[in-house]
């Protein structure tokens, strides 16, 4: 019998049952809920020019749905501009942004509006820089352990 194996198995389990325990404790708080996750000034409102656009748009039926979103964002004169070229790629993708107007009930200006959302979202959580983050106090209490590296060498967690 390997004891070795045994133990940091162990040791994982019950770092999984901390982790879950603490995670289902926040979840059963609804405020807790609601401030993990809430974007800082959501967007509620489009500028006129945007709305119509898209409604325009929509009208003519010259366009794929997903074509007139990615116009709109592309062509987005509110605030949080950097955020549309930052994201530009995902913006132009084709299935992404077909996923997020099928999430929206096949409404592009709903959808604009969560996509908008999404990338505040993104930015004030820092999300894109997860990797430089240290995370030497989980390793230290065994919260954390890795278990191999993706195709790109990025360690998995």
């Amino acid at each position: 019998i390997d004891r070795t194996a045994s133990v940091s198995h162990e040791q994982c389990r019950q770092s999984v049952d901390r982790t879950l325990e603490a995670v289902c404790n926040q979840l059963h708080s609804l405020e807790g809920l609601e401030e993990a996750v809430q974007t800082p000034n959501p967007v509620t409102e489009l500028p006129s020019v945007t709305e119509q656009f898209v409604e325009e748009q929509m009208d003519k039926g010259e366009m794929e749905q997903w074509e007139i979103l990615r116009d709109a964002l592309l062509t987005w004169p509110g605030p949080d501009r950097e955020n549309i070229e930052k994201y530009k790629h995902w913006c132009c993708h084709k299935a992404w942004v077909e996923r997020w107007i099928t999430g929206s009930n096949k409404d592009p200006v709903f959808a604009l509006k969560r996509i908008l959302n999404h990338f505040k979202w993104r930015r004030a959580y820092n999300v894109d820089n997860i990797l430089e983050e240290d995370w030497s106090e989980f390793e230290e209490r065994g919260e954390m352990f890795l278990t191999g590296v993706d195709r790109d060498g990025r360690p998995s967690w």
